[in-house]
């Protein structure tokens, strides 16, 4: 798992995992055993002292249920889940290699920083709240992201894409819309936020000739672009000559018309 993370084959891993310290740039571990094994050692340590050995490791969890035994412990699963800060797959049916694959595949991705592990709705708030691989947490609103009169939307249905790389909600229809992760990532990193607000002018102007070089990767023009996004051309030109700085659901606009995430979009 080069570049994700490692694969912890010691036997003794339940006493690294115990000693853990904090450590700047550790590379996350992923974790795999029966659950009956994974709930018992749960069991021998407080609730807060679990959750700290856990960020402290960088571990992500996938527990196969096997047995009887492992059967025997479904009810801690939630308890489990919960002091592993979301950090668990519990894969039912070992026997059907498609699922196993699937559990194994969310939880690499799930080891990246900025990969999205859960979304919950808020009601009384008209709120999500995201978490991220790296414990990184916060909230945003649709109003926030340009979607607040997206009337289709159904925000209870709020769920994390199956590589982590977007939140989906379903539609009236029955159809899906996808919120792309790293939209969110700038939304609610407030460190990010901070240093895009230092950098300031320069970033802006760097942002607007990305944009720019993007455009004429896809052979558009400003009114080409402007047309396939539903934006004015004079409002292009003021955002690829560092001008103004764009908003998310701009950014989105122009993502799409470049058939592009907005993750895609940002990256040089």
């Amino acid at each position: 798992m080069e570049g994700t993370g490692s694969v912890d084959e010691s036997e003794d891993f339940w006493t690294s995992f115990v000693a853990s310290r904090k450590r700047h740039g550790q590379r996350p571990t992923l974790v795999l055993g029966n659950l009956a094994s994974v709930v018992q050692e749960f069991r021998k340590h407080r609730v807060h002292d679990w959750t700290t050995y856990v960020r402290n490791s960088h571990c992500y969890f996938v527990t196969f249920v096997r047995t009887e035994q492992d059967k025997s412990y479904a009810a801690w699963v939630d308890d489990l889940v919960k002091a592993s800060d979301l950090r668990v797959n519990v894969c039912n049916d070992v026997t059907d290699w498609s699922i196993v694959t699937k559990c194994l595949r969310s939880a690499v991705a799930a080891l990246q920083p900025q990969a999205l592990i859960d979304v919950r709705f808020l009601p009384d708030q008209r709120q999500f709240r995201v978490q991220f691989g790296d414990g990184r947490t916060g909230t945003f609103g649709l109003d926030e992201i340009g979607l607040s009169e997206r009337e289709d939307l159904i925000p209870e249905s709020a769920t994390v894409g199956e590589f982590g790389t977007t939140v989906e909600l379903a539609t009236v229809s029955g159809g899906l819309f996808e919120i792309d992760g790293a939209a969110l990532r700038a939304l609610v990193d407030e460190d990010l936020r901070r240093q895009i607000a230092e950098q300031g002018k320069n970033q802006t102007i760097a942002l607007g000739g990305l944009l720019r070089e993007k455009r004429k990767q896809a052979g558009l023009t400003q009114a080409e672009l402007g047309e396939r996004a539903g934006l004015d051309q004079a409002v292009i030109s003021r955002i690829e000559r560092g001008r103004v700085r764009p908003r998310i659901d701009t950014l989105r606009q122009f993502a799409n018309a470049l058939d592009l995430s907005v993750g895609q979009l940002l990256s040089p």
